[in-house]
């Protein structure tokens, strides 16, 4: 009985995690039009940080709480993988014609400089398994690399994005979204992206207990 309860109990943080992505999306898609940032602006950077904030605790917690950094860097690698997965599946989902090729151009940049840090952390796991610790102190010394390689990366692809005159898209129907303010679109997509961080926790916490 206990097992059934918590799989309902699964079932439902599904189902609140479903509505509270839909409604982080909408208001991320607000905000991407009335700033004009762009979707791959605030996809890359907003959406992406919302959604990873539950494996950052994750990995935290691994780290410093159960002294266990496998699960952080299985965790942060098997996340890429399956993300990949994830665009499998909407290539599926998404009847008109192969997903790729509905994407902008703009992302092959963004694309491009995440392979080179992941391929960076790749490098320096083999080094510092193999060769040597690469430690500064407590710390390695590839992270304030990983860190600036990073916010160069935001850099690049921010000017990039100013310098070309983001249009919406066709289908995107501009004039619904006047009537909303960036005040009550901001305050909204904060509030979901909280709901939508801690279903998420809560729904690993479950499904670790099935």
């Amino acid at each position: 009985m206990d097992i059934a309860f918590i799989w309902i109990r699964f079932v439902l943080c599904v189902a609140i995690i479903f509505i509270a992505g839909s409604k982080v999306a909408r208001y991320g898609d607000i905000i991407a039009t009335k700033t004009r940032l762009g979707g791959l602006w605030i996809g890359l950077v907003l959406l992406a940080v919302i959604t990873s904030l539950p494996e950052l605790f994750n990995g935290v917690s691994a780290v410093a709480l159960v002294k266990a950094p496998d699960l952080t860097i299985g965790d942060l690698f098997g996340s890429n993988a399956i993300n990949l997965l994830i665009l499998a599946l909407l290539d599926i989902v998404y009847h008109n014609r192969p997903l790729l090729t509905a994407a902008s151009l703009r992302h092959l940049l963004p694309a491009g400089l995440s392979m080179v840090l992941v391929a960076f952390a790749t490098v320096c796991i083999l080094i510092s398994t193999k060769v040597h610790d690469l430690g500064i102190g407590w710390t390695g010394m590839y992270t304030p690399v990983i860190i600036l390689l990073y916010l160069f990366m935001m850099r690049v692809i921010f000017l990039r994005e100013q310098r070309q005159n983001f249009q919406p898209s066709q289908d995107m129907d501009v004039s619904k979204y006047e009537p909303m303010s960036l005040r009550k679109t901001y305050l909204s997509f904060a509030l979901w992206q909280l709901c939508l961080s801690l279903e998420q926790g809560y729904g690993w916490h479950l499904l670790a207990r099935i």
